[in-house]
């Protein structure tokens, strides 16, 4: 009915034009704003949305549980302050689940927390720098592990009945075995497995 009203007085659509422009400049303003700001804050919002549940699924934990490996498994997790624990919660719960429920040890280390024992790591990016402390930590419990599975502090698990297991099976000639992600093709080092014996 408006659109209809304007096109019979069209002297009205020219003075409306401008409002409408000055209109749409400022949407996407503002848009371009809130991707940049979402952006920067690692997807707040669509994160609050994708952790918001209505129904929780209880499913059948059905692994045979093996507490005395064959092979020495060790998962670590390597954070620079506290703060990144509780802000991964969720995933750090279901690590730490898992790992109790099948006798994997479970490291996490809090560099803001460490002595001097990583003096030697002197690089300034934390994303380079825990692969350092990793190899110092690797490094001082030379008998105690034979393969470790490196985690990001953000990875949960989602079907505890798959053992670690399952992921060394017709791989014993490897050094690293690192994963690729789906959508852009990236081959990934914030989560990986490591034949310790391999490197030291």
């Amino acid at each position: 009915m408006f659109l209809f009203y304007l096109i019979k007085r069209p002297q009205l659509l020219i003075k409306k034009i401008p409002k409408l422009f000055i209109l749409l400049i400022f949407s996407l303003i503002f848009i371009i704003l809130l991707i940049y700001y979402e952006e920067s804050n690692v997807g707040y919002v669509v994160n609050l949305y994708g952790n918001y549940y209505t129904k929780t699924f209880y499913r059948k934990i059905d692994i045979a549980h093996k507490q005395n490996h064959l092979e020495k498994i060790w998962v670590i997790v390597i954070v620079n302050n506290a703060q990144i624990l509780s802000n991964y919660n969720l995933a750090q719960n279901t690590l730490r689940c898992y790992c109790q429920l099948n006798g994997y040890p479970l490291e996490v280390i809090n560099t803001s927390e460490m002595g001097k024992e990583n003096n030697n790591c002197k690089q300034k990016d934390f994303y380079f720098r825990r692969h350092c402390i990793l190899a110092n930590f690797l490094s001082s419990h030379s008998t105690d592990i034979k393969f470790a599975f490196f985690m990001d502090a953000d990875i949960g698990v989602i079907n505890p009945n798959h053992p670690l297991e399952e992921f060394l099976e017709g791989k014993k000639d490897f050094d690293f075995i690192f994963y690729e992600r789906i959508f852009n093709g990236e081959i990934m080092a914030g989560s990986y497995i490591l034949k310790k014996y391999s490197i030291y």
